[in-house]
């Protein structure tokens, strides 16, 4: 009964808001423009169950409309898959540590130069770290916590929502829209600070920035787990994201001509996350299809692709992202159900589109805009969607993954990093100099809602 309320009784009325004043429209619907891509389940009060072999996820899908004998012919993907580029966290400590030697002077140009590759002006816009310590257990640990709390009943949903901050604190299921204004009934979010459970504000930041400055809500009665394993994995992949915004500041100097040990002040993207408490964890639960998605519904055209999160920039520094997990409808871990579709896509500086993969050893972690402005244009945020699983064997099956923005404090001043002869010239659309985070937030969203 509880596996039949995953893809059931969940979908509630999309709440009606006018526009509201900066403050809850702007950081309350900064969730909905941050985009995202994909065990053994732990349950309350029972062993941790072995993985289930992949051929039990169609044991117990939805019927399908086609007959048993039916032969679809699949055709092949429209768009490539490639690789994110994997760099070890041993060579990001190396690089950041300011080691001289030889040897290390040529395996860290050597790491740099995959950093620039993979963020700078040309790149993809992303790159996977792999090396994070506690990675695989804090992954198992959170993500199957999602089906958790998907199969909560409505009411302590209900409780679970924070209205005040516009749903991007706790629970949110179809308050958001995609493409025409159709609630996005398709996945569920819970939404935290991954570092920082509660602040010390004054009444003003409450008022105008609740998103940022509203508690936690946790469901401890019911997962009382959820608050440990949820901080565990945010605290890895914030770190981890410090650590990685220390080389990108590297490569902003590198590549503007200044000394390795000149200071970027302001302009610092490790500056910015650290001195920052506006971290947002999102948790995400996409529901497992109840009909035959064909394939190619959800991917195919650019204008039609991203049936699971559509076309968007990140805007703030970066995004850390886990490997996906697939579940069936008994909890246990299953194969991505279409392997060749499912997943992330991004649009290259040339108008390219691919399927970036990773691996889920691999933190993922993306440009956001905010990065772009203050490296001067060194680092590159790129168009990015999410496809959804098509076919019969995605009936069924959800997918749980978990994602951790990180960004400026909303009153810090976005000012670009000047090269050796005082120039600033980047070029991000909604960018004027002398705004700060939470007014080029305002733009960027004002771009996806108006």
């Amino acid at each position: 009964e509880r596996r039949r309320r995953r893809g059931e009784g969940m979908i509630r009325p999309l709440r009606v808001r006018t526009k509201a004043s900066f403050g809850r429209a702007t950081f309350g619907r900064a969730r909905a423009a941050h985009g995202v891509v994909s065990s053994v389940s732990s349950r309350r009060g029972s062993s941790r169950r072995a993985p289930r072999d992949v051929g039990h996820a169609t044991a117990c899908h939805a019927v399908s409309n086609k007959g048993s004998d039916s032969m679809v012919e699949e055709s092949e993907p429209e768009y490539p898959t490639v690789k994110a580029q994997v760099i070890e966290v041993a060579d990001l400590q190396r690089l950041c540590s300011g080691s001289n030697t030889a040897e290390d002077e040529e395996l860290n140009a050597r790491t740099l130069e995959q950093i620039r590759h993979s963020l700078g002006r040309e790149g993809l816009g992303i790159i996977a770290v792999r090396g994070v310590e506690g990675l695989e257990e804090a992954r198992e640990s959170l993500l199957p916590l999602a089906d958790e709390l998907a199969l909560l009943p409505p009411t302590q949903l209900k409780e679970l929502e924070d209205e005040a901050s516009s749903y991007s604190i706790g629970w949110s299921h179809g308050k958001e829209t995609l493409e025409g204004g159709v609630p996005d009934t398709f996945k569920g979010s819970f939404y935290a600070n991954p570092i920082h459970d509660s602040h010390d504000v004054t009444e003003e930041e409450l008022e105008l920035y609740p998103s940022y400055t509203r508690p936690n809500v946790w469901p401890h009665d019911s997962i009382p787990e959820l608050k440990a394993s949820l901080m565990r994995m945010g605290g890895l992949i914030v770190d981890h994201g410090k650590l990685l915004a220390r080389a990108c500041d590297l490569l902003t100097k590198k590549e503007l001509g200044l000394e390795a040990d000149a200071s970027l002040g302001m302009s610092s993207i490790e500056g910015a996350i650290e001195d920052s408490f506006a971290a947002k964890a999102r948790l995400l639960h996409y529901f497992p299809p109840k009909e035959v998605i064909e394939k190619g519904e959800g991917g195919g055209e650019e204008q039609k692709m991203g049936n699971w999160c559509g076309w968007h920039l990140d805007h703030g520094s970066l995004t850390g992202l886990t490997g996906a997990m697939f579940t069936d409808c008994k909890g246990g871990q299953v194969a991505n159900p279409d392997p060749k579709r499912c997943g992330l896509y991004v649009k290259t500086r040339k108008g390219e589109i691919v399927r970036v993969t990773y691996t889920k050893d691999c933190v993922a972690y993306q440009v956001g805009e905010s990065s772009e402005v203050m490296s001067n244009g060194v680092l590159k945020a790129t168009p990015h969607c999410v496809v959804g699983a098509e076919g019969e064997e995605a009936l069924g099956v959800a997918r749980n993954t978990f994602a951790v923005f990180m960004q400026p404090k909303w009153d810090l001043e976005l000012k670009q990093a000047e090269d050796r002869s005082g120039n600033g010239l980047v070029e991000t659309k909604g960018f004027e100099p002398g705004m700060n985070f939470g007014e080029f937030t305002q733009i960027k969203l004002d771009e996806y809602y108006s």
